[in-house]
């Protein structure tokens, strides 16, 4: 008996049609994007979660909170097998769901783990498991490692830090060397999850790198979610669900940076006079707008300038 869990659906039937053996559940609650404040209950931490998800893009309330339970509920059954393993790699979304997992379940004697950060088929940049065709999957299946104290420690450590807000706690992590990091690929992903604090201009790295690419020539939103994915962001990790909920603060905002608002990913948009100014560091985001949305469990607009 053999349980399979990873923080999407991309490798679903890539393990089954490379005939590796197992069940598979999703764990997929995209933990770093939302609200994920400390001191809520399980119960409550779902229900928040369920209605900000629901919210941000446009999903059906109910369904997100059935999603949730669901996947909380299969952790009970976790005992029923004699291997879980999680496909966890490096960036900050999968990052990010693994600490949030394993400070929920904890050290578990059947608990193995197979996480990579590159792979050789992959060229110039690999993203994720996703990207693998069965055969390398099959590769992998056999590398899995055990799951120990340290990194269970560690997990929950940056998962109450990430929840808190504390800023000096999840510099320290982003500094640790890989080779000293428990959990290897954790501090680079805290070092993404850093530049997502608002800078002096008042935008995340995502937002700004958005707004550089439509200066530099693209030309939808599409064109945008694709450069960065493939080129400018140093860690890609967001779906594009995720991302166009990010980018329709900078056109929905009483003073927009980008203009017109599109309805769909090839509609044209571009620059505004604002959106100009604050590539050129003339102006500050929060100048003309509120400061929306959360940084982990911290609303933006309680981060320091």
């Amino acid at each position: 008996m053999i349980l399979h869990i990873r923080c999407g659906s991309d490798i679903s039937d890539g393990l089954e049609a490379a005939g590796i053996p197992g069940d598979f559940q999703e764990w997929s609650d995209p933990i770093c994007r939302g609200p994920v404040p400390p001191g809520l209950d399980r119960s409550q931490l779902r229900q928040l979660r369920a209605d900000w998800i629901a919210e941000t893009w446009s999903l059906d309330a109910k369904e997100s909170l059935q999603k949730l339970e669901d996947q909380d509920t299969a952790l009970d059954r976790l005992d029923d097998y004699e291997r879980v393993i999680l496909w966890f790699e490096h960036d900050l979304y999968d990052q990010a769901c693994l600490i949030a997992l394993l400070d929920l379940i904890g050290v578990r004697p059947n608990l193995f783990m197979i996480t990579i950060n590159d792979h050789p088929t992959v060229e110039p940049r690999f993203i994720g498991f996703g990207q693998l065709a069965p055969e390398y999957l099959s590769d992998l299946y056999g590398i899995e490692v055990p799951v120990v104290a340290t990194q269970v420690d560690q997990a929950r450590l940056v998962y109450a830090a990430y929840r808190s807000g504390d800023l000096a706690a999840l510099r320290h992590i982003a500094e640790l060397p890989e080779t000293e990091s428990p959990l290897p690929y954790l501090p680079k992903a805290m070092d993404r999850h850093l530049q997502e604090v608002p800078g002096v201009d008042g935008l995340t790295l995502t937002e700004r790198l958005t707004l550089q690419a439509l200066a530099d020539g693209e030309k939808t939103a599409g064109r945008c979610f694709s450069r960065l994915v493939r080129e400018t962001d140093p860690q890609p990790f967001l779906g594009d669900l995720m991302y166009w909920g990010d980018i329709r603060l900078l056109f929905d905002a009483p003073t927009p940076a980008i203009a017109p608002a599109p309805n769909d990913w090839g509609d044209p948009i571009g620059l505004t006079k604002f959106g100009r100014a604050l590539l050129a560091g003339a102006a500050r985001w929060h100048d003309e707008n509120p400061r929306q949305g959360w940084w982990g469990g911290v609303p933006l607009s309680a981060i320091p300038e």
